[in-house]
């Protein structure tokens, strides 16, 4: 079995060996991979230290408050965050990978989390997502992720409560994808390149599926 995860990472110096340790601590064999973009703090120096693949990428620098607060915010920088993803995918598929583990730099997997993920993936097929902590800051109260609203397949909406395991509308910020499930593309959106990543997927009548017991923190702020 040959296991791919990785993710675009800039100015991610704060989080980024906590992010490496968690997934050493799976205790799975895999590679990981990072689409580097110019840092101003020691992000690619972590990474090399690692022993991180790193693919190169020419975005410029952003200012550090932006990449701090999420701040994309137009849709042709998602469009850019699709194509820094989607050529994780095009590494995926030269180096003959079997399953491609999309893991944002501040989501930090449970103990045996990425087990249990792979263990429900190969009795399934397409992508699986664990629960991710979507508030923005650490240890807060748990929210679910975004779901599609069936009434309107471009958008996404909140859910209130958590939803019991299985087949599911939107996966965001941590998706375990098989090879149907790389077949699907990250695209832009007006709410992100995971949501049209999700509709693609739902085009493409791959399926996507949510594992509500693995529960992985997401650290969205520096020093929260």
């Amino acid at each position: 079995m040959r296991l791919v995860i990785g993710c675009p990472v800039a100015e991610r110096a704060w989080i980024l060996s906590n992010w490496l340790q968690a997934i050493e601590e799976q205790n799975i064999e895999c590679e990981i991979v990072c689409v580097y973009s110019t840092s101003h703090d020691e992000t690619k120096q972590i990474l090399t230290e690692w022993g991180v693949t790193i693919l190169h990428d020419q975005l410029p620098p952003r200012p550090v408050h932006e990449i701090d607060n999420h701040s994309w915010g137009t849709f042709s920088k998602y469009e850019y965050m699709a194509l820094l993803r989607n050529k994780l995918l095009a590494y995926c598929a030269c180096t003959d990978t079997d399953y491609f583990f999309s893991l944002d730099s501040d989501i930090l997997l449970p103990s045996h989390g990425l087990k249990t993920l792979l263990d429900y993936l190969q009795a399934h097929e397409g992508v699986v997502a664990p629960a991710v902590n979507m508030a923005h800051f650490h240890n807060t109260a748990w929210n679910t992720m975004s779901f599609a609203d069936p009434y309107h397949p471009g958008m996404a909406e909140r859910k209130t409560k958590w939803p019991k395991s299985g087949q599911v509308d939107v996966v965001m910020a941590a998706m375990l994808l098989d090879r149907k499930g790389m077949e699907a593309r990250w695209c832009a959106h007006t709410q992100g390149e995971d949501i049209g990543f999700s509709i693609d997927a739902r085009y493409k009548k791959i399926p996507l599926w949510w594992l509500g017991e693995v529960r992985c923190d997401h650290v969205m702020r520096r020093y929260s």
